[in-house]
């Protein structure tokens, strides 16, 4: 039978006791998602514990002393994770916690994914080895934010550096893959963050890493212009998007084939925020 994984960051007396993170929690399983919740934690409450061990999810400790910035030494914490425990799992769904919002049950795409995956190239050349990236909509021109830590980040590499003018925003808060490839990207994302000049997001690192990770056929980048997979918030508040997409029903949908998003990342940025929190009060 086939075993599937969220893996998850929570952390902090009042992060823990927000309205959006209440949100994320809810969400995976209203969404009708039936495989195992893994959350991380290096400062979590007795209470917290509680509770999410009471909805089913399970809490994995980390020793703090190993956790200096959070967005980027988790990513240590989760390969350390996968090493020992990727093997039980055939799908992981690696993702942020507090602004992501389970609108229907991303196993279902993963298995539209695969069937579309055996037909566009023979399993010889990558068994069933993938990992699924999400754009945010748009190029890094279009973005002071990305752009500037993408310049801050290729100071360190002068000698590799690439032109990310025209590059897509690779989103690095929201990831799907087969535990070895999420394995071997998570050490590669913290590895590589932990090399720069200045901290930085991880989205920085992984929008770097792409430019050699495309090359690869495992790797593939979703964008919410073709697809239903996922959509950010930033890409709605920057109008990034050909269409804007359908409110309806308390559940944001994808324009071209009229049906819900699976995933709804950084709703909280959006004009659809309280509409949304009512629905999980």
């Amino acid at each position: 039978m086939e075993r599937n994984a969220i893996i998850s960051w929570a952390s902090g007396h009042d992060f823990c006791r927000l309205p959006e993170f209440n949100v994320f929690l809810q969400s995976i399983r209203r969404c009708g998602f039936l495989g195992d919740v893994i959350l991380f934690s290096h400062d979590l409450d007795a209470k917290m514990r509680h509770r999410f061990k009471s909805m089913g999810y399970d809490v994995i400790e980390v020793n703090p002393d190993r956790i200096h910035v959070v967005v980027r030494d988790r990513f240590l914490i989760l390969y350390e994770w996968l090493v020992d425990h990727g093997w039980k799992y055939n799908n992981i769904i690696m993702t942020d916690s507090k602004d992501v919002l389970f609108q229907r049950d991303p196993v279902e795409y993963i298995n539209k994914a695969a069937t579309a995956r055996k037909l566009t190239q023979p399993t010889w050349i990558t068994g069933d080895a993938y990992v699924m990236l999400c754009s945010e909509g748009e190029e890094h021109c279009k973005s002071s934010w990305n752009s500037i830590n993408q310049v801050r980040l290729q100071q360190n590499v002068a000698e590799f550096e690439q032109n990310f003018v025209h590059r897509p925003i690779i989103n690095s808060g929201f990831i799907i893959g087969t535990p070895e490839e999420l394995k071997n990207l998570s050490i590669l994302l913290w590895t590589n963050s932990i090399r720069t000049l200045d901290s930085l997001s991880e989205q920085a690192t992984l929008n770097y890493l792409y430019f050699y990770l495309e090359k690869d056929t495992r790797y593939e980048l979703y964008t919410p212009q073709d697809c239903p997979l996922c959509i950010t918030g930033e890409g709605i508040k920057e109008g990034w998007l050909d269409s804007k997409p359908i409110f309806k029903d308390g559940q944001l949908y994808y324009p071209k084939s009229d049906e819900p998003f699976y995933v709804f990342h950084q709703w909280d940025r959006t004009e659809y925020r309280d509409a949304i929190l009512e629905q999980f009060v």
